[in-house]
């Protein structure tokens, strides 16, 4: 059977309080796009299935990398400490941040499809005028 030491559950402990934190921060930039975009139930439903699948691999992979691939509870506790720590202390300034960055940059694109629009008028246009004219020499 494969032993570990004390000083390495200890290093897994934390690699996995840390790797909970992580996990929280992904959640919350899915939390903060629900914010800025209005999903229908059907999509907030994919968007927590896909979360979760990645999540049972991330772990799963942690988990094979820290203590080749045994199920410790340590582990497991360590990840939840992580995730409910930062959900508690700092998640809420972290979706507070992403959601005004994803409003500026939805802006920003807004802004770039006014002035698309307003550079390409002007030869949509003639285009049209030019198809128009030249269906109206096809006829005769």
């Amino acid at each position: 059977m494969w032993e570990i030491s004390n000083s390495s559950q200890l290093n897994s402990l934390l690699y996995s309080i840390a790797f909970g934190a992580i996990i929280c921060i992904f959640y919350d930039i899915l939390r903060a796009t629900r914010f800025v975009f209005k999903f229908k139930n059907i999509t907030i439903f994919l968007q927590d299935l896909f979360f979760f699948i990645f999540l049972a691999i991330s772990i799963f992979s942690f988990l094979l990398v820290t203590t080749n691939g045994q199920l410790r509870g340590y582990i497991i506790l360590g990840v939840v400490i992580g995730f409910s720590v930062c959900r508690l202390t700092i998640s809420i300034a972290i979706v507070l941040v992403l959601k005004f960055f994803f409003i500026k940059i939805l802006r920003f694109f807004d802004l770039l499809k006014i002035v698309f629009i307003k550079i390409l008028k002007k030869p949509l246009i003639f285009c049209k005028k030019s198809c128009f004219l030249f269906k109206k020499l096809l006829k005769k």
